[in-house]
């Protein structure tokens, strides 16, 4: 969420540790791209149509396609490990992931 990148930056600007390190930053919830569109719908008070479709079958059309690497930002996991900037500055996102989304969406739902 905007207001979390927002919040760490300012922690990063006022903290006495932060000068000269480099932070992973996140809203501590790692998600799938299933679990986003999810999110999305249900925040915006609508059904996610989503159909099943194997693995491998996604894999040999992005393949086919030469396209293997959007493949892998839609089927595979992005984590980010933010215990360094957790731990050196004793931060933690003040807006939930839910709350992120519901507040992301409130600008584009009526």
């Amino acid at each position: 969420a905007l207001d979390n990148l927002i919040d760490f930056l300012a922690i990063c600007a006022s903290h006495p540790r932060a000068a000269g390190n480099i932070f992973l930053v996140s809203d501590h919830h790692d998600v799938s791209t299933v679990q986003l569109v999810r999110s999305l719908a249900h925040a915006m008070g609508v059904e996610a149509r989503l159909f099943p479709v194997p693995r491998f079958l996604l894999q040999a059309a992005a393949n086919t396609i030469n396209k293997g690497s959007i493949y892998q930002r839609l089927c595979g996991s992005l984590v980010v490990d933010t215990s360094f900037s957790s731990r050196l500055l004793g931060w933690s996102p003040p807006l939930s992931f839910e709350d992120g989304l519901r507040h992301v969406v409130s600008g584009f739902v009526p």
